[in-house]
């Protein structure tokens, strides 16, 4: 998404001649990972490729809970979508050992999913199934390519594992349709309409399952969002943080775990929450979910800012082997904290891409300059 490709070949070019190899090493995983393409939409109806992402979106959720297993991130494997890739080149792009490609087709209440594993070194195929099956049963359905690929991959499964991956999010499938299109609208960000609308369809989907945790979650983090960045055109200042904190606490009563609520906590408490707090927040989440690269990236930034970004810069390589590609937030966050632990090429490299980069000299002092106070004024904003 990076659109100054001038200014972007100058500042690699520059890295290139102050000694930064072309290629970075490439390392074989020490467990078997995996990269899930976008799945394609086959429906007639390419209205339907919100659920087309939202099928690939909780193959990927679902996948990352599992301890011997490596997930690749959404930002990163979304950067391939609607492009004719090589599966090699994924594998060595995203330094994984296996890619699934697949598409889903979608007509009146049935479901057609089509998906296969590709050894990502000999490009063959240890697995591929069609699936159809009615919609009321897609939990089902993504339970059993959850469990044929777990099968193929040849994983052994904790109690705890397979209880995760047993829960259904809503007993409702036109509330979890429902939170498909919100989650589409608020993954767009490009708009204050999109996350008008996510808000509208996450209340929707609540009308129908009171109960639905990860709708309460996704309600909770676009109410955040509209408050901190002062879209009042979402949802006004004082409406937003009550709405959020609301939302919040309905998610989490209904599900203590649930990470997506457990990272907007995180990051309010880091906002304007007393100094420590979000960090150790952040710590328990990490310990919970040691696959999620959000909650690696949020725990590098919390150590950053609370004066010890040298051991940020550990969660933040961490983040960036299950997300190598990450979105303009994740870019933002991941080359600030290089630049406080005074780790300057690398934190330029990232800066350079964020969108203040794109409009100022690359420069260490120019990267502490313009980019460390947007988090050191963090607890002064917003208390609108």
């Amino acid at each position: 998404n990076f659109k100054d490709q001038a200014f972007a070949k100058r500042s690699i070019a520059a890295f290139r001649e102050a000694g930064m190899p072309e290629n970075p090493p490439y390392t074989k995983p020490d467990k078997p990972s995996i990269a899930v393409l976008p799945f394609t939409n086959l429906s007639d109806d390419k209205e339907q490729e919100y659920f087309a992402d939202g099928m690939t979106d909780d193959l990927i959720t679902d996948l990352s809970k599992l301890s011997g297993l490596i997930v690749i991130a959404r930002n990163s494997v979304f950067t391939y979508k609607g492009r004719s890739v090589k599966v090699q080149e994924v594998a060595k792009d995203l330094n994984v050992t296996h890619v699934l490609e697949g598409s889903v087709r979608r007509a009146g209440g049935k479901v057609r999913i089509n998906a296969k594993l590709i050894d990502a070194k000999s490009g063959a195929h240890l697995w591929a199934e069609t699936f159809d099956r009615d919609y009321k049963d897609i939990f089902a359905l993504q339970d059993e390519v959850t469990s044929e690929i777990v099968k193929a991959l040849q994983l052994t499964l904790s109690s705890a594992e397979k209880t995760k991956l047993a829960k259904q999010p809503t007993t409702s499938t036109a509330a979890y349709d429902l939170y498909l299109r919100a989650k589409e609208a608020h993954n767009r960000l490009n708009h204050r309409k999109s996350l008008k609308e996510a808000l509208n369809l996450f209340q929707q989907a609540l009308t129908l399952d009171p109960t639905f945790s990860a709708a309460y979650a996704g309600d909770a983090q676009v109410a955040a969002l509209a408050w901190y960045s002062s879209y009042r055109e979402v949802l006004k200042g004082g409406e937003a943080r009550h709405r959020a904190e609301q939302s919040l606490a309905r998610a989490l009563k209904l599900d203590p775990d649930n990470v997506d609520a457990l990272l907007t906590r995180a990051w309010l408490q880091s906002y304007e929450g007393p100094p420590g707090t979000a960090l150790t927040t952040v710590r328990e989440i990490v310990a919970a979910h040691p696959n999620n690269a959000k909650a690696l990236r949020q725990l590098g930034i919390e150590l950053a800012i609370n004066g010890r970004a040298k051991e940020g810069v550990a969660s933040i390589e961490h983040a960036l082997r299950l997300d190598p590609k990450p979105n303009t937030v994740g870019t933002h966050i991941t080359g600030l904290v290089y630049v406080m632990a005074e780790q300057n090429e690398k934190g330029l490299f990232f800066t350079a891409m964020s969108p203040g980069g794109r409009r100022s000299p690359s420069t260490p002092t120019w990267a502490k300059s313009s980019l460390t106070p947007s988090w050191g004024n963090w607890r002064k904003r917003g208390r609108r």
